[in-house]
């Protein structure tokens, strides 16, 4: 029986068009939830499964649990953002070390408030994150202290020389996270810091070397040579999956996502269960 030219062709487009739509995984053919017309910079979550992804101008798109888009962001002031944070139920804060600028938005992407530390009381600031009760974690690189800022007063309320914590001062404080009252300080190559809410040191994670602080549960997750790590910040435990290193990651307390320039997949806490294991 012969096959008709036009199914054949028809066949070999369809499959062209699904060409880098799927995950490069072991769990079989998992696509995109999301192909984005705008390179992905960053990406955040939240419990209720939104999604907020910021591109390399500052921008910021909202999409719900299903992938569609239902809200955007433009700042007055564009630039590259250093740091998204998505996970608190009231708030997004964002961070961008070029801009010296921090801005809060509520859940629609309203602004709250902004600030730029040019000509202000503090040195060159690298890194930030948003803590409790209208306060900011901040490092000044100038003065190598982190500080606990009260932005609504603005005040500085702690002071903490961060060279009395680490083990070396030349080493560069990649990014700040504040989760459940602790503060995590990722240093790269030295580890990860983890820190009280009145800065003492609680945890040294040194095999922990994530390209940002992503969080499940009492787990970090990071990539490193074709692994996808889970560290229990607690125990110091960590179990070890076969995945691409091609990838950056974020997650919620119910899924994790992983993406590319142009794509967002997402994983179920099953569908993570079934990752093959790494050999040690």
């Amino acid at each position: 029986m012969r096959i008709p030219v036009i199914f054949l062709l028809l066949t070999v487009l369809i499959a062209h068009s699904t060409m880098g739509q799927t995950s490069p995984m072991e769990l079989g053919s998992v696509e995109a939830l999301i192909l984005s017309d705008r390179p992905i910079d960053r990406l955040g979550t939240d419990n209720a499964g939104h999604i907020f992804v910021t591109d390399l101008q500052g921008n910021i798109i909202q999409y719900d649990s299903s992938g569609d888009s239902i809200n955007n962001y433009s700042p007055a002031i564009q630039g590259r953002l250093s740091h998204l944070e998505t996970g608190r139920t009231s708030t997004i804060f964002t961070f961008s070390k070029t801009l010296q600028r921090i801005e809060i938005l509520d859940r629609f992407l309203a602004p709250l408030f902004s600030s730029r530390f040019e000509n202000s009381q503090f040195g060159y600031i690298s890194a930030a994150s948003l803590g409790n009760n209208n306060r900011i974690w901040l490092f000044d690189q100038s003065s190598y202290t982190l500080l606990l800022w009260d932005y609504q007063q603005q005040i500085t309320v702690q002071e903490i020389p961060l060279n009395l914590i680490v083990e070396e001062r030349s080493s560069e404080v990649l990014s700040l996270r504040e989760h459940k009252n602790l503060l995590f300080i990722n240093m790269g190559e030295q580890g990860v810091y983890i820190l009280d809410n009145q800065g003492n040191l609680v945890q040294h994670l040194t095999e922990v070397h994530a390209d940002t602080l992503t969080f499940m549960d009492r787990n970090l997750l990071s990539l490193e040579t074709d692994q996808l790590i889970f560290t229990d910040y607690v125990t110091a435990r960590s179990n070890a999956y076969s995945f691409s290193r091609n990838f950056k990651l974020a997650a919620n307390q119910d899924h994790m996502y992983y993406y590319t320039a142009g794509s967002i997949w997402r994983l179920s806490r099953e569908e993570i269960s079934q990752l093959k294991p790494s050999l040690p």
